[in-house]
């Protein structure tokens, strides 16, 4: 029952849930990102303090800088994936969410497009028109977040489309990087809150079209 309410309950967890994927790309991704800037710029130092010494001098005190620079950007890089993996499982959850708390069927549909096309075609049928299109955040969310979502977890794609268009998405976003054609990082943090603030919304549209519906036919109920 939702009469009188301004917030769904699934609506109020879509957002406690995205508030603390926010934080916890502030804590996290930004903490490791510091910490890599923070010693580059102290190894850019001794290496400019070594180049005016002799050769030994140099080895010497630039010795081990390499591989501990290396360690700091393993650590961002994986702190990235490992959150890009969190806000992904928030998508496929909160989706579930969305079809207990509106009783939509879903048959034996497993993978996030099909759940969403659950949900479109429950919406037709329901209130007799399509709910609204999100066309080019619906096609990011379910194929190339899928998609990289996969890489991440098994570390390879099988199906070679599926390596097709996350090559082409990668060269064509800002943040996510393509390395020997089928390796990928994401280099930057804005890629993740891009991608958190996408899948959001959609999850929030989804939410406020069921819901204005829904309100509106308990309205209806009442007055007659």
């Amino acid at each position: 029952m939702i009469i009188g309410k301004t917030i769904s309950n699934i609506r109020a967890e879509i957002n406690t849930q995205y508030d603390i994927l926010l934080q916890m790309i502030e804590d996290l991704a930004v903490h490791y990102h510091k910490e890599e800037c923070a010693l580059n710029l102290k190894v850019d130092k001794v290496y400019e303090e070594a180049s005016k010494c002799d050769y030994e001098t140099f080895s010497n005190m630039t010795q081990g800088y390499g591989e501990i620079q290396d360690e700091y950007y393993r650590k961002s890089v994986e702190a990235r994936r490992v959150l890009f993996c969190a806000i992904f499982s928030y998508f496929e959850s909160m989706l579930h969410g969305l079809i207990d708390y509106y009783k939509i069927p879903i048959g034996g549909a497993k993978y996030v497009n099909k759940l969403v096309e659950a949900i479109k075609k429950e919406y037709e049928k329901r209130y007799s028109e399509e709910i609204p299109d999100y066309g080019f955040t619906e096609s990011v969310v379910c194929k190339q977040y899928r998609i990289l979502r996969n890489y991440f977890m098994h570390g390879k794609l099988e199906k070679e489309a599926d390596i097709e268009l996350l090559r082409s998405y990668a060269l064509s976003v800002s943040g996510l990087g393509c390395y020997e054609w089928d390796k990928y990082e994401i280099e930057s943090n804005s890629f993740l809150t891009v991608a958190l603030d996408r899948i959001n919304g959609f999850l929030e549209r989804i939410e406020v079209s069921y819901f204005t519906k829904e309100m509106e036919c308990n309205c209806k109920n009442i007055n007659i």
